[in-house]
């Protein structure tokens, strides 16, 4: 059977857990450096079981060593952004924490595939990528996947038609440089453009982009339900071999006109990982947008390079 080890019990980490669990995508491992937190979460989870009715195995632990020969490690370890603290501090903390664990683990799983959920996921890929020496297809980061189903959402409310019917892409940066992709876009084969005017469309991408953020403020935390979700759909996809298009940090080496960064773009994801990098015809407007969210991931990872040589 398949093995998934999450790294990191928090709200996130629990809701990967739930959702693969209630999937029956494989047996869980849930490590966090606090056992008793792992082991209690792993627990809770295992005890719905005869209710939820999966029959897979969800184990807590505080020794990396039971995550040996897990096919797919999902990294959800870090800080959150507090209030005043500037991205570049959010990125040197967390790429600590996520080289460290990156080098403890992978010994144990060599041939593991790399889920980076971390924040900020762009910059975190690429430390995770750098840091596990692994091949770039099986090493990526969780970005358009939630941002997408975020968008599909939001169009679905707008229009009152089913979520089903809508297809949608966001690319770019996780975070405020992310581009959604209206003109690629539609609804059941009709373009958005047609059942959407301009005004409302601007809306729906502000509102995209700000989705995360209003989490926060209503809740004082992230999200985790969707989070936890996108995650899942993204293992299921590998495990299941079904070449799903999913939008996804990935490092980039010529793609888009891009070198050595990691950036959310259309990916198709099966048994291998990261299958292929799919390259949209874009516009000159988008192709500008998607420059800008690269300008600011590689500054931060610039950054992080020079810290390192400097240590």
């Amino acid at each position: 059977m398949n093995k998934i080890s999450i790294l990191g019990a928090g709200n996130v980490g629990s809701e990967v857990a739930y959702w693969c669990a209630i999937k029956e995508l494989g047996n869980i491992v849930l490590w966090n450096r606090t056992k008793e937190t792992a082991i209690g979460k792993a627990l809770d989870l295992m005890e719905s079981a005869p209710i939820a009715r999966f029959n897979t195995r969800v184990k807590g632990t505080g020794n990396l060593k039971d995550t040996e020969n897990s096919d797919i490690i999902v990294i959800t370890l870090g800080i959150a952004r507090k209030a005043g603290m500037m991205r570049e501090e959010l990125a040197g903390v967390n790429a600590n924490i996520v080289r460290d664990i990156i080098k403890k683990t992978t010994k144990y799983s060599k041939g593991s595939i790399l889920l980076i959920v971390t924040n900020p996921v762009d910059v975190m890929t690429y430390v995770a990528f750098k840091a596990s020496k692994f091949k770039r297809n099986r090493v990526f980061g969780l970005a358009g996947a939630l941002d997408s189903s975020r968008f599909r959402y939001f169009i679905s409310k707008e229009l009152n038609i089913s979520i089903d019917e809508i297809n949608a892409l966001v690319i770019g940066s996780h975070g405020e440089n992310m581009l959604p992709l209206p003109r690629f876009a539609n609804v059941s084969g009709i373009p958005l453009f047609n059942l959407i005017n301009n005004e409302k469309m601007r809306k729906l991408i502000k509102h995209t982009r700000e989705a995360g953020a209003e989490i926060i403020k209503l809740l004082g935390a992230n999200a985790s339900f969707s989070v936890g979700a996108a995650i899942a759909d993204s293992i299921e996809a590998i495990l299941k071999d079904k070449r799903k298009i999913i939008p996804s940090s990935v490092y980039l080496n010529g793609e888009y006109s891009i070198r050595d960064c990691c950036m959310g773009v259309p990916v198709i994801l099966g048994k291998n990982g990261v299958e292929k990098i799919l390259e949209l015809r874009l516009n000159a407007e988008e192709k500008k947008a998607l420059n800008n969210a690269y300008k600011q991931i590689k500054s931060l990872i610039n950054i992080l390079n020079e810290k390192n040589k400097s240590t």
